[in-house]
């Protein structure tokens, strides 16, 4: 699966191991980003999202509300993190809220290259290397009657994990599909090493380095059955 790729999206990939497998994912994980993937890696467990990621992002009810860049997510303590984290999961205002839609964070990155990738990437979208990101993910929506996906952007560079965390159904699982190619997307671009991946296939994404390990079926329903039998164990 990872011949060639440069980019792998992680989508609860920790769901249905025990805490001994989960950590060997996350020591993989690393040794992956050390030879220059980039890994999305998205999560409803909380304390694995801030032990593995570099930065995170907070996902309710088919929005970003909340982001931690990677200077200011090794400047934080792990208690501090989790406050701050849960606080966007159950209160997204504040001063950390989401910005508008149009701010002037966003980035317009060109087809012909990273070289031009990287004159035109703001420093917003530079990796914790510095390096020009291989993934930029700007303003995603997504048609979905459950949980519909509203100007969702981040990117993530060679070396770096990206956490994105939430509750289990705030669109988790819709973002990794729109960024496989799955699902189509309503507004918004998704760019690969400065390469648009606009009308691009699942197998055409792969060709050019995206790689995902989707939650199977079986694994959702699983999961579903264990929190239905927590939930109805609770109200006993």
């Amino acid at each position: 699966m990872l011949r060639g790729s440069r980019v792998l999206i992680l989508d609860e990939p920790t769901a249905l191991l025990t805490p001994q497998d989960a950590e060997r994912l996350g020591l993989l994980m690393r040794r992956l980003v050390a030879q220059g993937l980039a890994v999305v890696f998205i999560t409803h467990k909380l304390n694995e999202a801030l032990a593995w990621g570099d930065s995170l992002s907070v996902l309710r009810r088919g929005r970003k509300v909340g982001e931690i860049p990677p200077v200011r997510l090794q400047a934080l303590s792990p208690q501090m993190a989790r406050g701050k984290v849960l606080e966007w999961m159950f209160h997204p205002t504040g001063e950390d809220a989401p910005p508008p839609p149009a701010d002037a964070t966003s980035v317009s990155l060109p087809d012909d290259g990273e070289q031009a990738a990287a004159q035109k990437t703001p420093e917003r979208f530079r990796g914790i290397t510095g390096a020009t990101p291989l993934l930029v993910a700007q303003h995603l929506s997504v048609a979905d009657p459950r949980v519909p996906l509203r100007d969702i952007t981040f990117s993530v560079a060679g070396g770096e994990i990206l956490s994105i965390a939430g509750i289990d159904g705030n669109g988790q699982t819709q973002l990794a599909e729109a960024l496989a190619g799955q699902r189509a997307l309503s507004a918004g671009q998704i760019w690969l090493a400065g390469q648009s991946l606009h009308d691009c296939s699942v197998r055409e994404r792969r060709r050019r380095g995206l790689s995902t390990s989707p939650m199977t079926g079986w694994a959702k329903a699983r999961l579903a059955h264990s929190r239905w039998r927590k939930i109805s164990c609770s109200s006993r």
